[in-house]
């Protein structure tokens, strides 16, 4: 099988041992012909021939890893509809962090600033990285705001921030229960 290396890795040794001498380290963009893959003293190796006819032997591996080599083609596994609609809501899970994130450094006189950052950092991660687990993050990070609205540890109004402090709460255990029940919406 002819392959292409793609960098300047691919060491091509004379015999099927490590400890034999390097024939070359081929550059990226030389083209080798790669024989059946043998195993020879518990590693994978494959009989190399470059292009100007001397024979050498390359670990398969580094095959794999310095060529074009692609033993099995990759399978697209197609996303599910369900899992799609769990990443959209988790994006807007970040979209809806962020906007607490802001609302937290707005009325930082309250001296809930600090939160802003957590919210911010919750946010930023559903927004790049939206897989279902982060419902678990989501949860928790609300639960422990929602108390922390409850007690009064931020100042403000203390009726309109328990208020929101168990609403916090409340959304932190919705989504938390989402998580273990495996629901994907």
């Amino acid at each position: 099988m002819k392959v292409t290396t793609t960098d300047g890795m691919l060491q091509v040794y004379r015999d099927r041992d490590l400890s034999s001498s390097i024939v070359a380290t081929l550059p990226q963009g030389v083209d080798i012909q790669l024989g059946d893959k043998t195993l020879y003293e518990g590693r994978e190796w494959m009989e190399a021939t470059l292009e100007d006819g001397s024979v050498g032997h390359v670990l398969a591996p580094s095959a794999r890893s310095h060529t074009t080599f692609d033993p099995i083609p990759a399978v697209e596994v197609p996303v599910s509809k369900e899992n799609e609609v769990a990443r959209a809501n988790l994006r807007w899970y970040g979209v809806l962090w962020i906007v607490l994130a802001v609302l937290q450094f707005a009325l930082r006189e309250y001296g809930i600033a600090k939160w802003g950052f957590v919210c911010a950092a919750v946010g930023a991660i559903n927004l790049a990285y939206p897989v279902r687990q982060l419902l678990i993050v989501n949860g928790l990070a609300m639960i422990g705001v929602g108390i922390g609205n409850f007690l009064g540890l931020y100042g403000g109004d203390l009726s309109f921030i328990a208020f929101v402090g168990i609403t916090q709460a409340l959304w932190g255990l919705r989504l938390l229960a989402k998580f273990l029940v495996g629901d994907k919406s």
